[in-house]
């Protein structure tokens, strides 16, 4: 049972008073949020996929051909470092 379904299962009882009934009500509202976080991460975990397949593409790309150069497969490890921090952000 996830936390939002716990919050979304909190119902006071008949005879309470308002106060009381206010928190249910926030608490719901808390529940609320929650999902809405939850979708926002998701979405924005696609979209930082997405852009680190497309920036790792993209160096791949640019030194093709030139790794065997010392300095440019430094430049490389170091841009690539953005994409493996991504990465590991994602897991």
């Amino acid at each position: 049972m996830t936390l939002q379904e716990r919050l979304r299962g909190y119902n006071p009882p008949d005879r309470t008073i308002d106060s009381q009934r206010q928190i249910a009500v926030d608490i719901h509202e808390a529940a609320d949020a929650l999902d809405a976080q939850e979708k926002r991460i998701k979405e924005l975990e696609e979209a930082l996929r997405a852009c680190v397949d497309d920036l790792e593409a993209e160096l791949t790309h640019r030194y093709d051909g030139t790794l065997n150069y010392p300095v440019m497969k430094r430049r490389y490890d170091s841009d690539m470092s953005t994409v493996q921090r991504a990465r590991e952000a994602l897991k």
